[in-house]
């Protein structure tokens, strides 16, 4: 891509910021797959499904989309957040197995984080877990009722993102490094991580760091949106890349599927989508 190009996209990219309003325009960064290999993944204005065969469609539509967390009997759950001049409105929907479509809350005024209420990181006995970042800690909910929480306050910076490893640790993404929030201590994990390419120089650092994600082995995988790859740190801290994007893309989340392949979720400085499968082997599918 050459340099007229790249900042002719980047002012487009600017532009569009300034349409959704800053704090929620940016990439989204889920992927999930469900029991029968459908993959699911948003573009900010609908969510779209793969299956196995390959054919793509539309299964939420005009949705702001940013998360998905899928059950384990592949209910789809995300959000839908508006900006309305200065201000904001927000409901969380779930689509059903058979694509029924039902608000699990309804629309209501101002942006999640002033009601820090709900997650889509949740584990399989039911609870989840809210990163309220205005108050920087993450609080456990069940039945819509907080039962623990975990202070995040002592480390600098805006938290931005968090996942649950399968052993219950609890990762948070700073503006450039990661906590780990386990039983017995919470500390930093990883650090140093902000790293910008020429494509990608454009992206502030409280976006650098986008979706997480684990491997087979519970290891964490994190994309650097700004530095257009994917690293996994593992559980001594240290980190080693695993996947990288080309040209004009960059990747923003992902999932293992269970042929071991990984999908990865991929923004152009354009702000187009795209889908990636990496196989075991190292082949490389575009998806989407």
């Amino acid at each position: 891509m050459n340099t007229n190009k790249r900042i002719s996209a980047t002012i487009f990219f600017f532009f569009l910021l300034g349409i959704l309003g800053s704090i929620v325009a940016h990439p989204s960064v889920s992927v999930v797959i469900d029991s029968k290999g459908n993959i699911f993944y948003s573009d900010l204005s609908r969510v779209w499904m793969i299956s196995p065969n390959g054919d793509k469609k539309v299964v939420v539509d005009d949705v702001h989309t940013h998360e998905l967390w899928l059950s384990e009997d592949d209910k789809l759950y995300g959000e839908d957040v508006r900006n309305q001049g200065n201000n904001y409105r927000h409901k969380v929907w779930v689509r059903l197995p058979d694509g029924t479509i039902e608000d699990e809350i309804s629309w209501r005024d101002g942006y999640p984080d002033e009601y820090s209420d709900y997650s889509f990181v949740r584990d399989d006995e039911g609870r989840s877990y809210v990163l309220d970042r205005p108050n920087k800690r993450i609080k456990v909910y069940r039945d819509q009722e907080e039962v623990h929480s975990y202070a995040i306050s002592k480390f600098e910076g805006s938290p931005r993102w968090h996942a649950l490893s399968p052993g219950g640790d609890i990762f948070v993404s700073f503006e450039g490094f990661i906590v780990r929030i386990s039983e017995k201590s919470t500390e930093k994990f990883a650090e140093s991580l902000i790293e910008r390419t020429s494509e990608f120089d454009w992206v502030g650092d409280h976006h650098a760091l986008m979706g997480m994600w684990f491997d087979g082995e519970e290891e964490l995988n994190v994309a650097l949106f700004s530095g257009q790859r994917v690293i996994k740190v593992k559980k001594d801290g240290s980190a080693e890349e695993v996947y990288h994007s080309d040209e004009e893309w960059s990747v923003t989340g992902g999932a293992f599927a269970k042929d071991g392949s990984v999908v990865l979720l991929e923004f152009s400085n354009s702000n187009s989508v795209r889908l990636r499968k990496i196989a075991e082997d190292g082949t490389s599918t575009i998806l989407s």
